[in-house]
């Protein structure tokens, strides 16, 4: 009996309450609201737009050619993990030997994402656009995309999905073989970056920075100077001749690249008009990269299309760097996702149908205006989710003045769940879903059916807590955490720390008090933790 009161006292607030935005809210209207989450779907593929001509069509011969390419290079030795690289996406036959130097430096590297900044070279893009897709394709096969990083990224206004942007475009593509042939799996990360301001390349990279981890590879997709008739632009006059003045202005385009220096780089190009097609994604990749301490970056291959051709009427210059040091042990996207896969592991498919019965859920109750039974036929019970498990729904949005959701974003709009699991996992998130809308009591209204459009769904699944000897038994992002004073009681989900930026004695701190407690009440606290596997919407659509 005790442990049912327990749960039924946290049903609401396990999810730290974050700030309304500020804007003004726009009401929604049937004309400007946006259609309502998709249920989840099969897989939306971006088929490769340029084999069969940049490189070979054709599966085994393309594979064969990469695998020489390989082969033939002599990359240097390295002090350290590479981290990042700088590769160029001209056609192979020109800068497919720089190309694979670099990625022949990942061989034996244990790299799980790899995430792809690039460019649109035929359309005016401004911030950056990650394709609505879940899967890329070359003829080597398809590379699934890593959803939670994508929804991470997502929550910058920054972030959108231009899909004319990606229209034979070839700059994110020519990486993609290369890593296919050198990286036994990986999930991809694809990111067209556009004209940027000095506020957006800061808002960028501290996104990027929250999905780094020690299985992480950056690359920045570029070609150096494209000089001559053919590009309508020619290095400055001065001594010396056309190759030892082109060689000037890539040299003073690598120093500051090689100091990490993004401002510096900026300067230079436009001092000298270099053209250097991913000059944007080379920023933002320095602005990520001087983040960490220890970083080092290092020239691995460096000639021009004149020494393959030898034809100097027109030229593009060709370098690979490589970065060494260290990202996070940890990303926030893994500490988001949390743990409990062993104890408790879900499928794709029971995952999106979780998902879907969610969202028809809270969709039905909020126009009853309670819990409606009828979502049970909708959406068919599987007998894997009669599995017993507790559950949190929770809503975001972005919120206006008023409390209420006038846009997308990642304001929480409510969240209740159960911790014990009393229930089936089927039923306990086709309940706490319409609770979610409807019984959280933070908020000073229920949600409305003119905010649905707006609403994502985000499921936390637990594990059954159990009881540890102290609070320094607890892992920030790995363990949601019940803090116990005699009757009172308090918990947060797993992903609720690292979303805040706390610290294990600011979450304590935090919790005693959201028990109704003094806030240095944690230290004589009892305490039980729970893992989650936490998954939503904007990892499925």
């Amino acid at each position: 009996m005790r442990s049912l009161l327990i749960a039924a006292a946290f049903l609401a607030g396990a999810c730290a309450k974050q700030p309304a935005s500020q804007a003004a809210p726009q009401p929604a209207t049937h004309a400007s609201a946006p259609k309502p989450a998709p249920a989840p779907e099969t897989k939306r593929i971006r088929k490769a737009q340029v084999a069969g001509s940049w490189y070979p069509g054709e599966k085994d011969q393309l594979a064969a050619y990469i695998d020489q390419l390989l082969a033939d290079t002599k990359p240097p030795k390295l002090d350290g993990k590479v981290m990042a690289l700088i590769s160029p996406h001209a056609g192979y036959r020109f800068s497919g030997k720089a190309a694979a130097t670099g990625y022949a430096l990942l061989r034996g590297q244990d790299i799980r994402r790899v995430v792809v900044l690039a460019i649109s070279h035929h359309f005016p893009l401004r911030g950056a656009s990650i394709p609505d897709v879940t899967h890329f394709e070359t003829p080597l096969g398809l590379i699934p995309l890593d959803g939670a990083a994508v929804a991470r990224l997502r929550r910058s206004s920054l972030v959108s999905a231009v899909a004319q942007a990606e229209t034979e475009e070839h700059s994110l593509e020519m990486q993609l073989p290369l890593l296919q042939r050198v990286l036994p799996s990986f999930t991809l990360v694809p990111i067209l970056i556009g004209q940027m301001r000095d506020a957006d390349y800061a808002e960028l990279a501290a996104a990027l920075a929250e999905i780094v981890d020690k299985q992480t590879l950056v690359v920045a997709s570029s070609d150096f100077t494209h000089r001559g008739d053919n590009y309508g632009y020619e290095v400055p006059a001065g001594k010396g001749t056309i190759q030892e003045r082109l060689a000037r202005v890539d040299d003073g385009s690598v120093a500051q690249i090689l100091k990490l220096d993004r401002r510096s780089l900026l300067d230079h190009a436009d001092k000298t008009g270099t053209t250097i097609c991913g000059l944007h994604p080379i920023a933002l990749l320095l602005d990520l990269l001087a983040r960490f301490s220890g970083v080092r970056g290092q020239v691995v291959n460096r000639y021009t299309s004149g020494d393959v051709m030898n034809d100097w009427s027109s030229t593009v210059t060709y370098v690979d760097v490589a970065f060494t040091g260290k990202w996070p042990e940890a990303s926030k996207v893994e500490a988001a996702r949390a743990g409990g896969e062993e104890m408790f592991p879900l499928s794709e498919e029971e995952r999106a149908t979780l998902l879907k019965l969610a969202r028809a859920s809270l969709e039905a109750s909020v126009r009853k205006g309670s819990f409606d039974p009828a979502v049970r036929k909708t959406v068919p019970m599987v007998p894997s989710l009669e599995r017993k498990a507790g559950a949190f729904v929770t809503l975001k949005c972005k919120l206006g003045d008023d409390g209420r959701c006038f846009g997308r974003g990642e304001d929480l709009r409510g969240c209740i769940g159960t911790i014990e699991p009393t229930d089936s996992i089927y039923e306990t998130v086709a309940m706490r879903a319409a609770s979610a809308a409807l019984e959280d009591t933070r908020f000073p209204h229920t949600v409305s059916v003119a905010e649905l459009p707006f609403v994502t769904i985000e499921i936390s699944v637990l594990t059954p807590p159990v009881p540890i000897k102290g609070p320094e038994e607890i892992v920030i992002g790995k363990h949601g955490i019940i803090l116990g004073v005699g009757w009172n009681r308090a918990t947060f989900l797993p992903q609720v720390a690292p979303e805040q930026g706390w610290d294990r004695e600011t979450t304590l701190r935090h919790l005693a008090s959201k028990a109704g407690l003094p806030a240095d009440a944690w230290k004589k606290a009892e305490y039980k933790v729970y893992e989650a596997i936490v998954f939503g919407e904007d990892e499925h659509r």
